[in-house]
This record gives structure tokens, C-alpha cells and sequence, in this order.
């Protein structure tokens, strides 16, 4: 079932106008009163016509982190304007600095998927990462999906191991789960 859902939702994506998209939810993001008052903030480097939310680095004075493949693991790594990006595992930019213990400090970890549904599960690439990753986060970071309008399901199959985001946010709105 979610393979199919993956599958049909990647398709979808592809026809998606990313630019505007992103437009919208980065306006949604920068009136937030969770963002306002948040200060380490995990983004990531999108693929495959994911929201980008890039520009938020070189929008707000805040610290930004990408995330970093290292032992089979999600790392943060601090990132800004002037970090050289190298192509990591699975083809996905990531920053050259050092891994870093700092998931402990993130404020708000934004994560990409292919589809999303309004209770906070999310489909990404199957792999785990993200799951893995948000059950190490300190219980008061929040946890944003930010997602297309047309990929909100109304449910999605979720397992034992699925962790469930905060929110999801669309170009339309921002749903507390």
C-alpha cells in the first residue's frame, strides 16, 4: 500500500509547480509564531521537485542545519549561504563541514515527503532516515512536514517505527497534528 502511494505520489509531484509552491509555504513558515521564535531550524536540500525552502538561509538571521548522511544515520550539519555542498549518498547536496552533535539544540526540523496526511505521517523513500532520525530529537523540537496541497492524503498507512511530525504545512495552511 504505501509503495503504491509512493509510487503514484512521485508521479503527481513531478507536475507540481515547485517554485510556487515553495512561494507560499515559505510565507506560511516566516509568519509562524513557532518559527518567529525559534532559532536552530534543520532544513534540507530538496530533490526530485521537493518544497525548497533554501531561501529561508538567506532570509532570517537564524542558525540552519542540512542534514548529513554519516554511518546509515541523519546528522545535522550548520549550513549557510557560503557552505560548499558536496553530492552525498543517494545523490542528495550536502554540506562538506564535520558532522556535529547539535539534534539535541534544533528548535524546528523541517521534512521533506512524497505525500503526508492531516495527522502528521508521513510517505518519504522508504529508507527509514527521517523515522530513525525524529525518534532521537529532544521532546521539545518541533517537527514540520511541509508538503503540496495536492499530496495531503487523508490517511496514510503508518507502522509501529513511523514517527508523527508536529505539523504539515501546505501553500494553504499550517495544520497543528
Amino acid at each position: 500500500m504505501k509503495n503504491q502511494l509512493r509510487q503514484k505520489s512521485k508521479i503527481i509531484r513531478k507536475n507540481l509547480n515547485c517554485e510556487n509552491a515553495s512561494k507560499k509555504i515559505l510565507e506560511k513558515i516566516l509568519s509562524w509564531e513557532e518559527f518567529k521564535s525559534a532559532q536552530n531550524i534543520m532544513i534540507y536540500h530538496p530533490i526530485n521537485n521537493e518544497i525548497n525552502l533554501l531561501w529561508l538561509c538567506t532570509s532570517c538571521k537564524k542558525n540552519f542545519y542540512l542534514p548529513k548522511i554519516s554511518n546509515n544515520e541523519i546528522v545535522p550539519v550548520f549550513f549557510d549561504e557560503n557552505t560548499p555542498l558536496v553530492c552525498g549518498k543517494y545523490n542528495i547536496q550536502e554540506p562538506v563541514r564535520k558532522c556535529s552533535n547539535s539534534a539535541l539544540n534544533l528548535d524546528i526540523v523541517f521534512i521533506p515527503a512524497v505525500c503526508a496526511d492531516k495527522s502528521g505521517y508521513r510517505i518519504g523513500y522508504g529508507k527509514g532516515y527521517y523515522d530513525r532520525f525524529l525518534g532521537k530529537l529532544h521532546e521539545k523540537t518541533k517537527t514540520a512536514i511541509v508538503i503540496y496541497e495536492e499530496l495531503l492524503c487523508e490517511k496514510i498507512p503508518a507502522e509501529s517505527f513511523d514517527r508523527k511530525a508536529n505539523f504539515v504545512i501546505t501553500p494553504e495552511k499550517i495544520i497543528k497534528c
